[in-house]
């Protein structure tokens, strides 16, 4: 769970931001549209310009955003619908559909707009937004985002930003046409508030931020928009009696814990005093056996195993990958009640490799070590673009 999403959206939902970022020369510009909620309805508190992310005001960070990108970096068509790849096909490169992000505005049953944007531009954008604690919840494409308040332009036919016309009927966006000059700031009635046509678009898409908590057709626009407050009263009694539940829990476990802690401790002074005195004797035993074990083998000596590891590595070429390496390994599977046996100065090495060259290469680097004594065994299994190989040395005797 996003805890800075969960945070914002309980402490901070009465606010949110829409950013407009229009790419329309070597530095895109910015303009935010602040909303505020009181009571069940949302308004415009305030709009404005800053040249650059690093610019925007440090009282507006971490409040959900949602921005939309317009300009020469984003590139939109209509297209009739039909699968996704197939609608992409159309405006995307074959084979370059990884490079780019992608959103789908439906505007019929027939047809649909596309917009697209390199994903190294979008990626460069995010990071800056993130570094500069812009928080976004919801990315639009182009003009687009308009349809989020259609509902409420019922007397217009078009609407203008500084340099495209939207056309629309109503409920679509039927086409978006470039203005031959920019445009100056016009005004548009939304309800009772007056948005000039600089500030269409963040407002726009700041309210997609409350309309996303419900269906976003235009039908239910407006019971969205209104009834915003039932939805956050609603989020704050589920997570208060959540919190509840999980404190209940949280009291709950601790006395248990409690509890199973003084059963244990008295469960074990029963078991000592009836049960491991009786198997004392054995356990010292099995540890006296374990001592000759390790001794017999030398495994209480001191180890070059560190040493042995990093020469082996530091002569690894490229193209080698290894997956096992073993020194002084039980020389075989060992059945249960059997002495363990080890091949004391044996290396095993398992991996895959490029080629065969590529093996034969560092196993020639390896045989001019001085701790090195010989190649015991070589196996080498090809496959289409590399193989598996595996290799049994013998270490020198100190």
């Amino acid at each position: 769970m996003d805890f800075r999403y969960l945070y914002t959206n309980i402490q901070k939902s009465n606010r949110a931001l829409g950013i407009h970022i229009e790419y329309s020369s070597a530095e895109p510009t910015l303009n935010i549209a602040l909303l505020k909620r009181k009571g069940s309805s949302v308004s415009l508190a305030s709009s404005w310009k800053v040249p650059r992310v690093s610019e925007i005001d440090k009282s507006i960070h971490n409040l959900p955003s949602t921005i939309v990108i317009t300009g020469n970096k984003v590139v939109y068509k209509q297209v009739d619908n039909s699968s996704k790849e197939s609608m992409l096909s159309e405006i995307i490169p074959v084979g370059k559909k990884s490079e780019f992000y992608y959103k789908i505005y439906k505007i019929d049953e027939r047809r649909s707009w596309v917009a697209i944007i390199r994903k190294s531009i979008l990626t460069e954008l995010l990071k800056e937004l993130k570094d500069n604690k812009i928080f976004v919840t919801g990315i639009h494409l182009g003009e687009f985002c308009i349809s989020n308040i259609l509902p409420l332009l019922t007397s217009y036919e078009t609407v203008s930003t500084r340099h495209k016309c939207i056309h629309f009927d109503g409920e679509r966006i039927l086409s978006v046409e470039s203005l031959s000059e920019p445009l100056s700031s016009l005004e548009y009635l939304l309800g009772e508030e007056r948005i000039s046509s600089d500030d269409i678009l963040s407002y726009s898409s700041a309210i997609y931020y409350y309309s996303m908590f419900g269906k976003n057709d235009d039908e239910d626009f407006h019971s969205i928009l209104n009834s915003y407050s039932y939805y956050r009263k609603l989020r704050l009694l589920l997570m208060n009696s959540l919190a509840v539940i999980l404190i209940a829990l949280l009291v709950n476990f601790m006395l248990f814990t409690s509890y199973r802690g003084e059963y244990n401790i008295l469960h074990q002074s029963a078991a000592i005093s009836k049960s491991d005195l009786v198997s004392l004797d054995s356990l010292k035993q099995k540890v006296a056996y374990y001592k000759a074990l390790i001794k017999k083998n030398s495994l209480d000596s001191k180890s070059n195993h560190a040493y042995i590891c990093d020469r082996l590595i530091s002569n690894m070429p490229k193209g080698i990958l290894l997956k096992t390496l073993s020194i002084n390994s039980a020389s075989k599977k060992i059945r249960k009640s059997e002495q363990i046996r080890y091949d004391d100065g044996i290396v095993v090495i398992e991996g895959e490799c490029s080629s065969p060259k590529t093996l034969e290469r560092w196993i020639e680097l390896l045989s001019k070590e001085e701790w090195m004594s010989l190649v015991l065994g070589q196996e080498y299994y090809s496959t289409s673009d590399k193989g598996d190989f595996s290799l049994k040395i013998k270490l020198k005797e100190e």
